[in-house]
């Protein structure tokens, strides 16, 4: 095992690659841009983001000697700075656009182009440690390389930052598969005539599984004379929320008219409801965690995308020749109708909207666990005699408005 020339053994300094977002389908709005509007007149562009991929390095140093802790301490900060430049530098040279998927490609492609992006970065980052350390002489340190973040962790690693966490594979699949569904919808609605309504609508689970305290103080009795608090928890159910659109590309009239277009709201709000199963709840328990909140609401949010975009756009579209009731009484001739399911960022895009940040959704999952999580130990810690005092009232853990 190798030494520091005071005889200490050498620390070791860990690193890994961590996929915070995987490769997907995704769109722009061209607003604001020297081509405000396409040539045909839309006002968003398709693109495919490539998947985002960082690193962590991590090192405990324990030298019994302070200044010589520091020094090494300082000596790693410099090393991993020239890595980093080093490593975006590289990065920026093997940049291969033709290995990126399509717009229109399946799933699986996605998913394959994520996974070879993740093992190259790792790769490169492996290198350039090697070479870094090569040129530098003699360090203080090693370091190890881990080519994923479950070793990683187990050799001792740390992520201190909540932002830091790797992304979900399965929860990267179910977005992934919107995502793709999303671009047919976009691609649908691109491709029909000019006659036609075109229906955009997106799901959400506006309120996720939530975790709910109540407390009520009873007043002091004659026999006790001691006030009361009577405390109980439940598991709140989440609540979904429709939102759709008629776009900007669509008949005139149509955008004119109120009543239809709420009729066509209503026929969506049914064609999701009729048949829609929202799934078991979470049972409180002893064992219950933060996780199974986050696979509930993960699988609720899933399960309405397949019922609104496989079941509910296909009964609200029509070939058929309607008439259709303008908000003056009069009638207009019928036309065909297009309605899309699109996830909510091409939904904002298509709808000239602001595109929420790419990171928005997993970092509010990730929020939304570490609430739970805080319920969960306020429970358990307050059925063991812990708690906050005495405090009345109803508090709520998990809520991600």
């Amino acid at each position: 095992m190798s030494s520091t020339p005071n005889g200490h053994t050498k620390p070791v300094l860990l690193a890994t690659t961590i996929l915070l977002e995987g490769s997907l389908p995704s769109m722009s709005s061209t607003i604001g841009t020297a081509h405000c509007k396409r040539t045909d007149g839309l006002s968003w562009r398709k693109r495919v983001d490539p998947p985002l991929i960082q690193y962590r390095a991590f090192s405990s140093i324990s030298c019994p000697d302070e200044e010589e802790g520091r020094k090494i301490d300082d000596m790693m900060a410099a090393y991993m700075d020239t890595v980093s430049r080093e490593w975006a530098q590289r990065q920026a040279e093997s940049a291969d656009p033709s290995t990126v998927p399509h717009w229109e490609d399946p799933v699986a492609r996605f998913q394959e182009y994520t996974q070879l992006a993740l093992l190259h970065k790792t790769d490169q980052l492996s290198e350039c440690m090697s070479d870094v350390y090569a040129a530098g002489g003699e360090w203080p340190f090693t370091y190890r390389v881990y080519s994923s973040v479950n070793d990683f962790l187990d050799a001792g690693g740390e992520l201190f930052h909540p932002n830091h966490q790797p992304l979900d594979t399965s929860e990267y699949a179910d977005r992934l598969e919107r995502a793709v569904t999303s671009a047919r919808g976009v691609d649908e609605l691109e491709s029909a005539s000019s006659d036609t309504i075109k229906l955009t609508f997106t799901t959400d689970v506006s309120k996720p599984t939530r975790l709910e305290r109540n407390r009520l103080r009873i007043a002091a009795s004659e026999e006790s004379g001691n006030e009361k608090l009577v405390e109980s928890w439940r598991v709140l159910p989440p609540k979904v929320g429709i939102v759709s659109r008629i776009t900007e590309d669509s008949p005139d009239w149509i955008k004119k008219s109120k009543s239809a277009h709420e009729s066509f709201n209503q026929s969506i709000i049914e064609a999701i409801g009729d048949s829609f199963d929202p799934g078991s709840t979470v049972q409180l328990g002893p064992q219950t965690t933060s996780g199974e909140f986050v696979t509930r609401t993960g699988r609720l949010e899933h399960r309405l995308f397949k019922q609104a975009a496989y079941i509910a756009a296909d009964q609200v579209s029509s070939t058929h020749s309607e008439r259709h009731a303008t908000d003056d009484s009069e009638e207009a001739e019928g036309h065909p109708v297009k309605a899309a399911w699109l996830e909510q960022s091409m939904f904002d895009v298509v709808n000239e909207k602001p595109a929420k940040e790419r990171l928005f959704y997993s970092q509010r999952l990730s929020k939304y666990e570490n609430s739970i999580e805080d319920g969960l130990l306020k429970l358990w810690d307050e059925g063991e005699g812990g708690g906050d005092g005495f405090e009345s009232g109803t508090r709520e853990w998990g809520d991600w408005a």
